[in-house]
């Protein structure tokens, strides 16, 4: 394990003195190589890429090869353990209701969501069938010993085909699951957001369900995306409308706060709303797409005040144009990481795909601190989509590559695990965090060791996975 730490090392720092285009994020150092658990062809390692702090889940979609549970392509989650220096494979989960013979479901998008709430992990098949209806469910999963067990199926309480699950986002011990070809009402756009929370007399079931009224957007559906905070959970509004919408958590329950639509400054057409990515008081927009003399990509930072979320300030692309930079962002503390999956290498020589990192400041301005390379990953396979998912976790960063072959033949990804320093860190919530106001528990990865500190915080899918650590 130290002669590959050392030599993926030696790697990236190759990779920062050969290449002139890149400004490499010196802060990061490349710890840990992953290819998938299995012998197999994947079409989409690390589509979602979920941490509980000591766990570490990843969705794989379309795996085929001679260890799959079936021959047709299927999805799966992979889960990894923290051990105390190292990520370790643990266990995998297929779809349960997958057997030979059953027509439920394909199992093809079996962990398109994927969210850890309270003490239970949520895994979601959108396309799980229900009398030949494309429902979606969600299956929770209750760790015993050293793996996790399949517990229960939810279901939406409306019991049409509104794709379940095809958006996840938790919170704490509450889950927000988007349906969104859930039909519409008399007064309502198509699409839902299901909040869900346990009690000890019901478990796990809907307390509330989200929809936005069709006079006040034109919108064609919602929900196909979902970010969440303590009390807001941000919505997506698909696919014409260009922005999102907010709910708020008030005494009187959930209701729509904000909409959130391309600033009248940008020229259409525009994908603003693409991707979005919320903690605390920022709020992170993509917009990989915008024609303006050719293609224009950015994303737009909002602030949360006391009258909702204002705009603060527009991250524009330095890299070529349709690069779809923009494309995947995520934001935790004073971190966000915008991915270009289209992006080609330093130098122009092949498409690799770049993740840029930006930092904000004492002046509350966000910028550029570097880039988080493929380093390795190029070395054996150039040709990849670097950053076709990223999310900050914690104390780590994971940015995806859809296509990667790091045997040289078969497609199934990669994922890398980078460190960067500690000052850097922030901590995401986990459930029934103990503690003073202010303050969260960091466990396992976040801090290699289970403390209480201060969070830097106001109150981070697709094939190869790179974890970068942010602390």
């Amino acid at each position: 394990m130290h002669q590959a730490r050392t030599f993926l090392t030696i790697l990236l720092a190759l990779s920062f003195i050969a290449g002139p285009a890149i400004t490499q994020d010196r802060g990061a150092e490349l710890e840990q190589v992953f290819q998938p658990p299995r012998p197999v062809a994947s079409t989409g390692y690390g589509g979602n890429v979920v941490s509980s702090g000591s766990w570490l889940a990843v969705f794989s979609f379309g795996e085929t090869g001679p260890r799959a549970p079936q021959t047709f392509p299927r999805g799966a989650v992979h889960l990894y353990r923290w051990t105390g220096q190292s990520w370790t494979f643990a266990h995998s989960i297929w779809s349960p209701v997958t057997a030979v013979g059953q027509v439920n479901s394909d199992g093809l998008s079996f962990g398109r969501g994927i969210a850890f709430a309270g003490s239970s992990l949520f895994v979601s098949d959108p396309n799980q069938r229900t009398m030949g209806d494309l429902r979606g469910a969600v299956h929770r999963y209750e760790l015993v010993g050293e793996r996790w067990q399949w517990r229960e199926e939810l279901t939406s309480p409306t019991n049409e085909p509104g794709r379940f699950g095809w958006s996840m986002a938790a919170h704490g011990d509450r889950l927000f699951v988007g349906a969104p070809t859930a039909a519409p009402t008399a007064t309502t756009l198509p699409g839902a957001v299901h909040v869900l929370e346990s009690s000890a007399q019901a478990g796990w079931a809907v307390v509330d369900t989200l929809r936005v009224e069709s006079s006040i957007t034109p919108a064609d559906s919602i929900a196909v995306s979902l970010a969440a905070t303590e009390d807001q959970v941000v919505v997506s509004l698909d696919p014409s409308r260009h922005g999102v919408a907010v709910f708020s958590r008030g005494l009187g329950g959930w209701a729509l706060s904000q909409l959130i639509e391309v600033r009248p400054t940008v020229p259409v057409p525009s994908n603003f709303g693409s991707s979005f990515s919320c903690d605390g008081d920022t709020l992170v927009i993509g917009d990989e797409r915008v024609l303006f003399g050719g293609i224009r990509e950015y994303v737009d930072v909002y602030r949360r005040g006391a009258s909702g979320w204002e705009f603060h300030q527009t991250i524009e692309s330095r890299l070529e144009p349709g690069t779809e930079f923009g494309g995947t962002v995520s934001v935790l503390g004073r971190r966000i990481v915008v991915g270009a999956r289209n992006a080609l290498a330093p130098g122009g020589a092949f498409q690799s795909g770049r993740v840029i990192d930006y930092w904000r400041g004492a002046s509350g301005q966000w910028v550029e601190r570097g880039e988080l390379s493929a380093g390795r990953l190029d070395q054996v396979d150039p040709a990849g989509t670097f950053g076709t998912f990223v999310q900050v976790l914690g104390a780590s960063v994971a940015a995806t590559d859809e296509i990667r072959a790091l045997d040289g033949v078969t497609p199934g990804g990669a994922l890398a695990l980078f460190r960067v320093p500690v000052g850097e860190r922030a901590c995401a919530p986990q459930p029934s965090s103990p503690g003073a106001p202010g303050e969260m528990a960091l466990a396992g990865p976040l801090d290699l060791l289970v403390l209480v500190a201060r969070c830097d915080v106001s109150g981070v899918p697709p094939s190869a996975v790179t974890m970068v650590h942010v602390g």
